[in-house]
């Protein structure tokens, strides 16, 4: 006879990306691992209430109130799991966005583009907007630069705060539908994105990024793994482990390069027609002396040039574009090792496993089967 399935809750907004993706999480987890049958349902305390205990054998949820989470951990007594930060603490256990670490990854993406100005808009009362901002403005700092932040959550004079920014400057909105926003505000005010103003959002929720009046390059937090970590801890918890003592964080992805930061920040000509012929061309097999046929330039001038604007060899440029498009194959396909090398410009396999694992700490395989969208 075939055991019953175990019944869990999960209680998500389907109108925010990042939820749907943590379902899609979920999901993959149940039907891997067989047992669960699933019951959807808005994160609301009437949906909870109406809920009998006895009714399922688990909880996953997106609860971001204080109210909420209060109901869920002293009137439904069954293992449950958190997936929101919006409040810096929980009464239940929680598996979260690594979010400070979201905030690192914008701004080493802004860096390696040249920016020397910064600027955070975060939403005031949401620990994980703090946490973006936070690690954001530490790396920065830690480049030698500083961040401009407006006071928290203030939207009403928008097109006022970033007419005072120094430009050309990145801007980490601290999520993507306000990054939305000060794309909209930065064209209303007549500044050029990406020229004048970069923007990162957070969260890579395609809909919104796509549909941006300046398509938005935004921060992966992964939501499908957080989906996947929290159904992972309500395993362990319907099977009598202890709970664990702090959050679960979930390091974030990549930057998804769209349009927004399509840029460097600097004034020279030469180098920005060598930035772009590199980022056209890196994953052809490309040479220095391509690059340098180009321009009217010899290559020691363009080398001394670059090195001294962007912190780095033209050989070390098409490097990093050549390993972003590997770390795009890798986690966005499932085309073999041999291929992915081909498709990023690498001579062969061998070559391109020893590059890849230099430089991200990790052979390509482990590198899939970390950061892995599928």
């Amino acid at each position: 006879m075939v055991a019953p399935k175990r019944q869990i809750l999960v209680l998500m907004d389907p109108q925010y990306g990042f939820c749907r993706e943590i379902v899609r999480g979920i999901r993959a987890f149940a039907d891997a691992h067989g047992g669960w049958s699933l019951r959807w349902g808005n994160p609301h305390v009437a949906v909870l209430r109406a809920m009998k205990p006895d009714e399922c054998a688990g909880l996953i949820c997106f609860f971001g109130s204080e109210d909420t989470d209060r109901v869920a951990a002293r009137e439904f007594p069954v293992p449950t799991v958190n997936c929101s930060a919006r409040q810096a603490r929980s009464l239940l256990p929680r598996v979260l966005v690594d979010n400070a670490a979201a905030g690192r990854r914008a701004a080493e993406h802004l860096l390696e583009r040249g920016f020397t100005n910064f600027a955070f808009h975060g939403i005031g009362g949401h620990f994980y907007s703090e946490e973006r901002g936070r690690g954001f403005a530490d790396a920065v700092r830690e480049a030698g630069c500083t961040c401009a932040v407006p006071p928290a959550g203030h939207l009403r004079e928008l097109a006022a705060w970033l007419s005072g920014l120094e430009r050309p400057v990145g801007i980490l909105a601290a999520d993507d539908r306000r990054a939305q926003r000060i794309i909209e505000a930065c064209l209303d005010l007549g500044l050029g994105v990406p020229e004048e103003a970069a923007v990162v959002g957070v969260d890579d929720d395609e809909f919104l990024c796509e549909s941006a009046a300046v398509p938005l390059s935004s921060v992966d937090t992964r939501g499908w793994r957080v989906g996947q970590r929290a159904a992972e801890l309500l395993a362990d918890l319907v099977a009598g482990k202890p709970r664990p003592a702090d959050p679960i964080l979930v390091p974030p992805g990549d930057v998804m390069t769209r349009r927004s930061t399509d840029t460097v920040a600097v004034d020279d000509p030469d180098l920005i027609v060598a930035v772009k012929f590199i980022r056209d061309h890196a994953c052809e097999r490309m040479r220095v002396e391509d690059i340098i046929e180009n321009l009217r330039i010899s290559r020691r001038t363009l080398e001394k040039r670059f090195k001294a604007a962007l912190g780095r060899t033209l050989h070390e440029e098409i490097r990093r574009a050549q390993l972003d498009r590997a770390r795009h194959l890798l986690t966005q396909t499932r085309l073999d090792i041999a291929e992915v090398a081909d498709r990023a410009g690498f001579c062969d396999r061998k070559a391109f496993h020893k590059v890849f694992a230099e430089a991200m700490g990790m052979p390509p395989g482990v590198y899939r089967d970390r950061y892995s969208c599928s």
